[in-house]
């Protein structure tokens, strides 16, 4: 139990804030008992035995733009129907976009979101491979924000008990998922909190096992399994080898086609147009190019140095021997000075890597907006913060995404990252859900 202050002390400390006694002791009680509430149900990254949350903690969840709620709710309905077209793009096309891709829509995935100076929502990158659901599930209970039913974990479990039926010859559901490289890759904890919370939210009607494809000696018969999620850097290719099926993979990470940078490059392809308009509709694509930020192909060496001058951020949209490159900022150059993505030797990098074959892509800069908050200190006290914004959403499908019928998608997840630089990364910074 962490004492409470004096009240005399409390006064200053509340007045040095702006605040009134009363307002500093709610969200001060708010701030402390997210932090209990997110110690006790982690840790989600790092080492098993260090329960300290390894981020700042907000006193309350930050509220999100007015509109935002119907925009993302409509922006994951539309990256369904978006998965769905893209098995039918040209050959052609479909080649330039990566090697072993799966094109079938996968049951969950994350966007990563900036809200920029207008306070609008655009969005930058989907996420096939999430190391954060698990935190972004415990982070809408700490605040209130969710029933458990509503959560991640809650639609997981309904879309996977609609998809298979409920008679006693296929319970339990057998889910396997599979990482590599588990004692040292920190992220394995996100997805052991995740399978517990399956595991208790199902009543074990839903049993997860977690496979190390480095470590395991032998492996199970896969056939037994229902569904596999893929969180390694294997393709599903390198999966089928293993004798893994790959028919009931309903995650294949950073092969999922969905996820690929390219993808931005493609809905904002002119050529592309009446396609879009053909496969998804008219609307849709007016709102996927407003929200998703403006991208084009690097084809050139003269290209990259265009960008760099026009104050482009460039990526690496897909390498094929390096797939830690698009990972987070790995493979990013950003037009910042005084970050490590903005230096000369980043820069250089990509040059580097263009010649090395990878696909690179051009997007717009989103100067990220500042956003105030007040973050838990000590558990007696708060410091004021006016920080640099990312936005992540997680949606999960409500049955199969590549079925006859086209099922409805649910968010159900919203995290901000606050910190004090534009890529908001690292302890320093807080995470916290964000509110409607």
């Amino acid at each position: 139990m962490i004492p409470q202050l004096h009240i005399n002390d409390r006064k200053i400390a509340a007045g040095q804030l702006g605040l009134s006694v009363e307002r500093f002791d709610w969200l001060l009680k708010s701030a402390n008992h997210a932090h209990e509430f997110i110690m006790a149900m982690g840790p989600f990254y790092g080492k098993e035995e260090i329960k300290e949350p390894t981020f700042r903690i907000t006193a309350e969840p930050v509220q999100l733009p007015a509109g935002a709620k119907e925009q993302l709710r409509s922006l994951g309905n539309d990256l369904l129907y978006l998965g769905r077209a893209l098995p039918k793009l040209p050959a052609e096309i479909k080649a330039k976009m990566g090697t072993n891709l799966d094109f079938r829509v996968p049951l969950s995935w994350r966007v990563d979101c900036i809200i920029n100076e207008k306070n609008e929502i655009k969005m930058n990158e989907v996420e096939g491979k999430d190391g954060a659901s698990a935190l972004m599930v415990i982070e809408q209970l700490a605040y209130n924000l969710q029933s458990a039913n509503q959560t991640t974990a809650g639609r997981f479990i309904g879309a996977l008990n609609k998809m298979f039926s409920a008679s006693a010859e296929n319970r339990p559901i057998k889910i396997a998922f599979l990482r590599t490289d588990i004692k040292t890759d920190h992220y394995a904890l996100n997805t052991r909190r995740f399978i517990e919370l399956v595991h208790e939210l199902s009543q074990n009607g839903i049993q997860c096992e977690l496979f190390d494809l480095n470590e395991a000696k032998s492996f199970p018969d896969w056939m037994q399994f229902h569904a596999v999620f893929n969180e390694s850097l294997l393709s599903p290719a390198e999966l089928k080898a293993l004798d893994i099926p790959t028919h009931n993979l309903f995650a294949a990470g950073n092969y999922d086609a969905l996820a690929t940078k390219i993808v931005f490059a493609l809905i904002h392809e002119h050529g592309l147009t009446q396609f879009w308009k053909t496969n998804i509709g008219v609307e849709r694509l007016q709102r996927l190019r407003k929200i998703m930020i403006p991208t084009h192909f690097i084809g050139t060496e003269k290209d990259i140095a265009a960008a760099r001058e026009e104050a482009k951020v460039v990526k690496v949209a897909w390498a094929h021997d390096d797939l830690m490159l698009i990972n987070r900022s790995n493979g990013v150059a950003v037009p910042v000075e005084g970050l490590k993505q903005g230096d000369n030797q980043r820069w250089e990098n990509i040059y580097t890597w263009f010649k090395k074959g990878y696909t690179l892509i051009a997007q717009d800069y989103v100067q990220p907006m500042k956003i105030p908050a007040f973050l838990r200190k000590k558990g007696t006290n708060l410091e004021a913060v006016s920080w640099y914004n990312r936005l992540c959403v997680k949606y999960v499908v409500d049955g199969d995404a590549n079925g006859e019928f086209i099922p409805q998608v649910f968010l159900t997840a919203a995290e901000i990252t606050l910190g004090p630089n534009v890529i908001p990364a690292g302890r320093e910074c807080a995470f916290t859900a964000a509110a409607f």
